[in-house]
C-alpha cells in the first residue's frame, strides 16, 4: 500500500466528509483505511464522473451533488475553471491569475446552495470524525453553515493561503481564529510548492484537531525505545489561603511541559475533586496527575510517574512514595501480603523493582489513568463518621473512600519506587528556658501547649 505521510491522521479517523470532491482523487487512500466517505461535489458533470469512479472496492464511499455555502436555497454563481474544474469556485480569481496565468474561468453556473448541516441532516454523523475541505477559498462560507457537523469532528483539513488567491477568500490566520474559538488547534501544515513565487509566504494544507484530543506528551522508554503519546493534565486541590511554596513546586515541575493545570478548592473538598476529575476527562486527558497542597516534589518525580504509567499498561494508577505527617515515617501507601493482610512493615525485597502493586494510596502526587477512572461508579469521593457518629477514629475520609472503591472496582495501583516525594509539616521553633532552640510540631502545641 502506498504511503501518504500527509494523511497519517486518518489512522485515527472513523469516517470522512470531503467537500469539494472533484473526481475523488483520494478515494484509494480512504479505501485503504477502510473508511466510510461522503463526497460532495458542486459541478454536475464532475459529480457524474465521480459517481462512476466509486465502484468496486469503494462500496463504503458515496457521492452527493450539492453546492455548499453558508446559506440554504440561494441561487449562487459558481465559476468554472479551464483546468478540468479544479480551480472552480464561488469566488472570483484574485492573485491566482498572476501565479497561474494559463488558468481562467470559462463560464459560470447558477447553482442552488445548501448549508453543510442541511445537506447532511439525514446522515448518521456519529460515523464521521474527519472533515476535508477543498473549496477554493470558500472555507469560511462552508464552515459557517456547519456548526452541527463540527460538533462531531476530531480532524479538519483545509486548503488555505496567507494572501488573497481568490477575492475575499479565507486566509490561514482567519481559519486559525475560527477553529480556536470552537476548540480546535492547528497541529500540522504542508506547503504546496516552495518554488512558487506568491504575494504572501505560501499556500498550505492545514490540519486542525480538536484540542481535547491532541496528545501533549511524547514518552520514550529508555529501556525499550518504545514511544507512547499521551495527553497529560494536572489536578491540584488548594485552600483559599495557604503557603506560596505550592506554586513554586507546581511551576518548577510543570511550567515547561505545557500541560493544563486545573486548581480546585472550596468548602467541600470531595465535591471539588470529583468536579475537577470530570473536567480533566472532558479535556481529553489520558493521564491525570493529582497534587496535594502539602506535597514537595520536582520534575524528575513527575517524569518517573509518566514513564512508569507508559511502561506498565496494567497499572491503572501510579503513585509516588510519601511519608505521613507526624508518626515515625510510615508511608501513605498501603500494601497487602499474599494472604490479603496489610503489611505494617513492607519488606525491602518487595520493593526491589521499579514498581510494586499497592492496595491504597493518596492524591499527593499520583497519576490516574482516565480510562480506568471512567470505570468506577460515582460518587467517587464521600466521607462518613464512625459507628458512633463521630469524626474520630474509625471514620472514613473522602480520599480513603476513593481508593477503597478503586480497588473494589478491580482497578490497580502501582507504587513508583524511584519517585519519593516530601510532605510539608508545620513546626514551631521556641527559645527554651536555657536559651536552646526547641522544635515542636504544631499539632503537639495544639494538644499539649508549649514544650516548657
Amino acid at each position: 500500500m502506498e504511503t501518504h505521510p500527509e494523511y497519517e491522521f486518518i489512522k485515527e479517523s472513523t469516517g470522512v466528509i470531503h467537500v469539494g470532491a472533484s473526481y475523488g482523487q483520494e478515494r484509494d487512500i480512504y479505501a485503504d483505511a477502510g473508511l466510510p466517505v461522503i463526497w460532495i461535489e458542486a459541478i454536475p458533470e464532475v459529480y457524474e464522473a465521480l459517481a462512476g469512479n466509486l465502484i468496486g472496492r469503494y462500496r463504503r464511499q458515496k457521492a452527493v451533488n450539492c453546492l455548499i455555502t453558508d446559506q440554504d436555497d440561494v441561487e449562487t454563481e459558481f465559476f468554472i475553471a479551464n483546468n478540468g474544474g479544479m480551480s472552480s469556485s464561488v469566488l472570483r480569481l484574485g492573485d491566482h491569475q498572476h501565479i497561474w496565468p494559463d488558468i481562467a474561468y470559462i463560464y459560470k453556473l447558477l447553482l442552488k446552495s445548501k448549508r453543510l448541516d442541511t445537506a447532511l441532516a439525514d446522515e448518521d454523523l456519529s460515523q464521521y470524525n474527519t472533515l476535508v475541505l477543498d473549496v477554493q477559498g470558500a472555507e469560511l462560507k462552508v464552515l459557517a453553515g456547519a456548526e452541527n457537523v463540527l460538533k462531531h469532528m476530531k480532524f479538519i483539513r483545509c486548503e488555505a493561503a496567507d494572501f488573497h488567491i481568490y477575492e475575499d477568500c479565507a486566509l490561514d490566520w482567519q481559519l486559525d481564529e475560527f477553529f480556536q474559538k470552537r476548540g480546535f488547534q492547528r497541529v500540522k501544515f504542508w506547503q504546496f510548492d516552495k518554488t512558487l513565487t506568491t504575494p504572501g509566504k505560501g499556500m498550505y494544507e492545514i490540519l486542525y484537531q480538536r484540542a481535547s484530543t491532541v496528545k501533549n506528551t511524547r514518552i520514550i522508554d529508555p529501556q525499550t525505545g518504545k514511544e507512547t503519546w499521551a495527553r497529560v493534565g494536572v489536578l491540584t486541590s488548594v485552600p483559599r489561603v495557604g503557603f506560596q511554596i505550592h506554586e513554586t513546586m507546581m511551576h518548577a515541575s510543570f511550567g515547561s511541559k505545557g500541560w493544563p493545570v486545573v486548581r480546585v478548592g472550596g468548602a467541600y473538598w470531595e465535591q471539588a475533586m470529583q468536579n475537577g476529575l470530570n473536567l480533566m476527562i472532558r479535556m481529553g486527558c489520558d493521564y491525570i496527575i493529582t497534587v496535594d497542597f502539602d506535597s514537595i516534589f520536582n520534575v524528575n518525580d513527575v517524569d518517573e510517574l509518566v514513564l512508569m504509567a507508559a511502561r506498565y499498561p496494567e497499572a491503572d494508577a501510579v503513585a509516588s512514595w510519601q511519608p505521613k505527617r507526624q508518626g515515625k515515617g510510615e508511608s501513605l501507601m498501603g500494601f497487602k501480603d499474599e494472604n490479603g493482610k496489610f503489611m505494617p512493615n513492607v519488606p525491602l525485597e518487595y520493593l526491589a523493582g521499579e514498581v510494586s502493586q499497592a492496595d491504597h494510596t493518596v492524591f499527593g502526587l499520583t497519576l490516574i489513568k482516565a480510562e480506568a477512572l471512567k470505570k468506577m461508579p460515582k460518587p467517587w469521593l464521600q466521607s462518613f463518621p464512625n459507628a458512633d457518629g463521630e469524626w474520630a477514629d474509625g471514620k472514613t475520609d473522602a480520599d480513603g473512600y476513593f481508593w477503597d472503591k478503586w480497588g473494589k472496582t478491580g482497578l490497580t495501583i502501582y507504587s513508583a519506587n524511584n519517585a519519593k516525594i516530601g510532605q510539608l509539616e508545620e513546626y514551631i521553633r521556641w527559645t527554651g528556658p536555657d536559651y536552646k532552640v526547641i522544635d515542636q510540631q504544631l499539632s503537639e502545641y495544639y494538644k499539649n501547649g508549649r514544650p516548657f
